[in-house]
């Protein structure tokens, strides 16, 4: 079952305005919520205050995510998710959702941080930290680091799921450092399991992760299925402490 379905399975309540879609406490100990709300009442003041009270509501949780969709088929996108999806299918999606973006925000929260992103009809995107500092972005040796997405995996040998933008491909070292860094920027101890994907670009296209597409990136060309071929993904694991970094 996906990230979004298995959330589904535990709907227990909603976030104020909106109607509620999904809301579990997944994998890793990851508390997933998502919304919809009427694309006429999409706005900054509105998700932010969506945002607030989610937060608010949930102090005790360390991993927290909440999705704020405008348009049900975008949702339901989401719930597809891309395991079992290849370049050829993604790339349909993907030319299907460029002709209209639908409008989104999403909170990425952990321990005493949380961030909100924005995606507008226009496609303009926004940022900004509700809470703490923002640990999703920061350095590594002169390398910047953006995660993109914070979710749970599906597997049960692995917990919480991140997909990390770099600004240069890395090498496997490179990649052990950065996620020992992510933990201590975010000040958090190292979870027992967790894995790590890496890319010098937002096109996480067969990661088997939440969205098939990457939301919360101004509007870009997308690659060919040969560009995307040459290109490389750098997976990190996390297991019992221990990192270890591989090219697929």
């Amino acid at each position: 079952m996906n990230f979004v379905g298995r959330a589904a399975a535990a709907v227990v309540g909603h976030c104020g305005a909106g109607q509620p879609l999904a809301e579990g406490l997944l994998h890793g100990g990851l508390l997933y919520r998502g919304v919809l709300v009427p694309s006429k009442q999409f706005s900054v003041s509105v998700v932010e205050e969506m945002s607030r009270k989610f937060l608010s509501a949930s102090r005790k949780v360390t991993y927290k995510r909440l999705d704020i969709f405008t348009d049900r088929a975008d949702a339901g996108h989401a719930a597809t998710g891309s395991s079992g999806f290849y370049y050829p299918d993604w790339y349909r999606w993907f030319a299907e959702y460029a002709k209209n973006p639908a409008p989104m925000a999403q909170v990425m929260a952990a321990g005493e941080s949380a961030v909100l992103r924005i995606r507008d009809s226009s496609g303009r995107v926004s940022r900004r930290v509700l809470e703490g500092t923002d640990v999703f972005r920061f350095e590594v040796t002169g390398v910047s680091c953006d995660v993109v997405d914070l979710s749970s995996s599906a597997s049960q040998e692995t917990d919480l799921f991140l997909l990390v933008k770099t600004s240069e491909l890395l090498s496997p070292e490179a990649g052990e450092e950065v996620v020992r860094t992510l933990m201590r920027v975010m000040r958090l101890p190292m979870p027992s399991r967790m894995l790590v994907a890496m890319r010098a670009d937002p096109w996480f296209v067969e990661c088997r992760r939440l969205f098939i597409l990457y939301k919360f990136e101004p509007p870009q060309r997308p690659p060919t299925e040969a560009e995307y071929r040459l290109s490389t993904t750098l997976h990190c694991g996390v297991h019992d402490g221990a990192i270890s970094c591989s090219y697929r």
